[in-house]
């Protein structure tokens, strides 16, 4: 929901008041947290439309329930999911004060929403990692 369009610079979007009510919700939590000096967690629980696959059944293997739906996030869309990433976190600085500590995709393994092979993961970790350490963002 923070950026539902790819062509749209999300950061913009919030400023001109087109912020979606739960992301806002979001980062007040994460203000509040902050304030309280507990540890922040970003986690992608979804993806947006234009950075996945076609909708698919979730494998019965996954670990999960075996019910629903999940996808894969589209390896040509990696570079943009993260400059989306990395606007988040920009606008949940400057914005809210909140710097994390860490970030996730959520239940990889399963697939809520998101599933990811091991190989995947593996390429997502090297990937933020380095696109993390190049803006200087201290997340693991």
């Amino acid at each position: 929901r923070w950026q539902p369009r790819e062509d749209e610079d999300p950061a913009a979007a919030a400023e001109a008041g087109r912020l979606d009510r739960s992301v806002r919700e979001a980062f007040e939590m994460e203000r509040t947290l902050a304030r309280r000096k507990i540890p922040i967690l970003i986690t992608v629980w979804s993806l947006p439309g234009w950075a996945r696959t076609p909708v698919a059944p979730r494998p019965p293997d996954s670990g999960g329930p075996g019910a629903g739906s999940t996808y894969h996030l589209r390896a040509e869309k990696w570079d943009a999911v993260c400059r989306s990433i990395g606007a988040y976190l920009d606008y949940a600085r400057q914005h809210y004060g909140v710097e994390p500590r860490l970030f996730s995709f959520n239940e990889t393994n399963i697939g809520y929403d998101v599933l990811q092979t091991p190989r995947e993961h593996t390429e997502e970790i090297k990937r933020l990692g380095s696109f993390f350490a190049a803006r200087g963002t201290p997340i693991r």
